[in-house]
C-alpha cells in the first residue's frame, strides 16, 4: 500500500463529505506533491481512472444525506453594470452562488486548492478571471451557470 500523507487523507475527506447522497463513491488521488483527487459514483470508473500511473484509489465511502428539505426550481436574475438583466433558472441541485471575482477568489479558489490542489484552482480562477459574466454554481459538478 502507498504511503498517504494526512494532507491527502485530509483531502480525500473533504471530496467524500461533499457527496452527502448516502450513496457509495469513490475517489481516485494523483501522484504527490499535487494529490489531486476525483470524486466517482461507479466503482468500475474509479478502477479506470485509478489505472494510470501514481494513482490510488480510495474507497467506497458513504456520507450520511443531508436533512434539508429539497429546494423548489429558482430562476436568478441579474442587473449587469449596462442595465442589461439576465435571467438564470437553476436546477434543483444547485446549491451555492458566487456572483463576483472576489466571492469566487474567498471561496471557491481556497476549496479547490483544498480538495483538488493548486493547479486546479489556479485553472478555475483563471476561467472565472476571463468570463465577462460569472456565476458560478456548485452542484456535485461545480460548474459556470449558465450552461
Amino acid at each position: 500500500m502507498a504511503d498517504i500523507s494526512s494532507r491527502l487523507i485530509r483531502r480525500v475527506a473533504e471530496a467524500a463529505d461533499g457527496y452527502r447522497t448516502g450513496e457509495p463513491v469513490w475517489i481516485v488521488s494523483g501522484e504527490a506533491p499535487v494529490d489531486a483527487v476525483e470524486v466517482f459514483d461507479s466503482e468500475a470508473e474509479a478502477q479506470t481512472a485509478a489505472a494510470k500511473p501514481g494513482a490510488i484509489l480510495h474507497g467506497p465511502f458513504v456520507t450520511e444525506t443531508d436533512d434539508f428539505p429539497p429546494v423548489t426550481p429558482i430562476s436568478v436574475t441579474v442587473r449587469l453594470s449596462d442595465g442589461t438583466t439576465r435571467t438564470i433558472d437553476l436546477e434543483e441541485s444547485i446549491d451555492a452562488l458566487f456572483f463576483s471575482q472576489p466571492a469566487i477568489d474567498k471561496f471557491v479558489g481556497p476549496y479547490y486548492t483544498q480538495v483538488y490542489g493548486g493547479d486546479m484552482a489556479s485553472r478555475v480562477l483563471a476561467l472565472a478571471s476571463e468570463s465577462e459574466f460569472v456565476i458560478f454554481g456548485h452542484d456535485r459538478n461545480t460548474r459556470w451557470l449558465p450552461k
